[in-house]
């Protein structure tokens, strides 16, 4: 999930309205919003900044020579969110924006960008953003055992979804929300 084109679209808007402040809810999630994040405070002090050249310079700033690939899946992201019309926010609607062939498409891209990345720290960004999508994928075989109503494996998908929530939280708690 991402808000990077949402607040990019949005914030100036808002400011052209006269609107003079928001109140967003903020979560410590940065796997999953760090670009929104950074293209949010950017554009809140500045509205008249274009969101695409934010995020390159996220991209850029956090992924170092791995920034072309992070930036395709960042804009893949925005493009299949913004195209399904689901943008209103949580997982509710997950299944139906992404599937399995969207996923492995994302890892390859982060597979292409931490070959690409020079630093450890830029790989460990890498990293970082990447538990997002693998979490996706549990998240959708989860989802489809329990439409599938194979309660075993929906347990299983439960149990590792946990899992893998509770790795990223034992390595940072910045991650993910808890």
């Amino acid at each position: 999930y991402t808000k990077v084109k949402i607040w990019g679209e949005e914030l100036p808007f808002y400011k052209e309205q006269g609107i003079l402040g928001l109140n967003v809810e903020g979560t410590k999630m940065w796997s999953i919003l760090a670009a929104s994040d950074y293209v949010f405070m950017k554009l809140a002090w500045n509205t008249g900044q274009d969101w695409k050249k934010l995020l390159r310079q996220f991209c850029e700033k956090a992924y170092g020579a791995g920034a072309d690939a992070m930036e395709k899946y960042h804009l893949a992201l925005i493009e299949r969110q913004h195209g399904a019309g689901q943008e209103a926010g949580s997982y509710h609607a997950f299944h139906i924006i992404y599937d399995d062939a969207w996923v492995k498409d994302a890892l390859a891209l982060m597979d292409q960008a931490m070959s690409a990345a020079k630093t450890p720290e830029d790989k460990k960004r890498i990293g970082f953003t990447r538990h997002n999508v693998e979490a996706l994928k549990l998240y959708l075989q989860y989802f489809k055992a329990t439409q599938d109503f194979d309660f075993v494996a929906a347990r299983k998908g439960l149990d590792a979804m946990r899992a893998h929530w509770d790795k990223a939280y034992a390595e940072n708690t910045d991650l993910v929300s808890n």
